[in-house]
């Protein structure tokens, strides 16, 4: 939350610059050298994970994030790290608000508390592989690794919605709900999208299939909303604006349209508190952006956890009397000078 154009600058004796809490805590040269030297693992035990150099601080942190006792509401989404160098994992993805860098599979609380967060590397992933589609093995993948148990309810998007993925998890006794892509709803008899758009604003249809309760609804665009847990019924209002009376207007939503609204941006919000006051140390190494985003989703967590207990406290507050209180812990004692006998 305090930047400087240069890391060095925290040690400069300019008082514009300077920073006595961390020059008393750690010297320039120290830090540079452990900026240099910080390993995570062996390098001469290379294996076929890829991500074998962060692999540690993966596992340490995931195990550390599950304190939550079975959270009712939660987000499965991917989650994008910056990174503009070269590696074999770096991902591309058009339209998103971060293009390049790595991926990660993540589980939040509706309220951006990262449960669980899994590399993604390819065939070399390390989640269960079932032959009935990626979307199906991330969702069942991270619910088993996080340790989610009966009665949560799992909010995602359609690359992730199937048929047989909903059906599969309520006979867990899973909750899900989430937007479907036309080719997945098994030939269901919903009206074609192009007749559903000519239609007025609000209109909608469902269906029940294999326990699975399937809703197309037109506002802006059609949108169909499948769920294992909630149904259509009761029907919800939706303030919208409407050009043709140039004033805000109600129309007709369906409940598990909105209940999606409602639970689905957690992985959003936890990576728009992690960008908050992201740490912009730079480094060559290309692991680096994942090692900070361990930092951040940490403190990130820290801090939800601590609002959960009854504590009103913005993010950047609960940072900097985190980082003040490491700072002065190790904060170097003054020597007094020797005696003279």
């Amino acid at each position: 939350y305090n930047k400087l154009p240069h890391r060095r600058l925290y040690w400069s004796t300019s008082p514009d610059l300077h920073n006595s809490l961390i020059a008393q805590s750690i010297s320039r040269n120290v830090f540079d050298d452990i900026m240099r030297r910080l390993h995570f693992t062996d390098n001469m035990q290379n294996s076929e994970d890829r991500y074998f150099k962060v692999r540690p601080i993966f596992d340490i942190l995931n195990k550390s994030f599950k304190v939550l006792d079975n959270p009712k509401h939660l987000s499965i989404d991917e989650t994008i790290v910056l990174y503009y160098g070269k590696h074999g994992t770096k991902q591309f993805i058009k339209g998103k608000p971060i293009r390049f860098g790595f991926k990660l599979w993540s589980l939040c609380t509706a309220d951006g508390y990262m449960v669980h967060a899994e590399p993604y590397c390819g065939s070399s992933t390390n989640l269960e592989t079932s032959g009935k589609g990626q979307g199906y093995d991330v969702v069942f993948g991270l619910l088993k690794k996080a340790g989610i148990k009966k009665g949560s309810h799992i909010i995602f998007d359609n690359y992730f919605t199937s048929i047989d993925l909903l059906s599969d998890l309520a006979s867990k006794g899973i909750g899900a709900t989430g937007t479907i892509r036309d080719n997945r709803v098994c030939k269901a008899p919903l009206t074609p999208k192009q007749k559903m758009q000519k239609k007025e604003r609000g209109a909608m249809e469902s269906i029940v299939a294999n326990d699975v309760a399937l809703v197309r609804w037109n506002d802006n665009s059609v949108v169909t909303v499948a769920s294992n847990v909630v149904k259509t019924t009761p029907i919800m209002k939706a303030k919208r604006w409407s050009s043709k009376e140039k004033k805000s207007i109600q129309i007709n939503q369906p409940n598990s349209v909105a209940v999606y609204n409602r639970y689905m941006g957690g992985v959003d919000s936890h990576e728009q508190y992690v960008a908050t006051y992201r740490i912009r140390i730079r480094s060559k190494k290309w692991w680096w952006p994942l090692f900070d985003l361990g930092l951040n989703a940490a403190m990130v967590n820290a801090w939800r956890f601590y609002r959960s207990l009854g504590h009103d406290i913005p993010l950047l507050a609960f940072q900097q009397q985190c980082s003040s209180q490491l700072l002065v812990q190790y904060r170097k004692i003054a020597r007094s000078p020797r005696s003279v006998s």
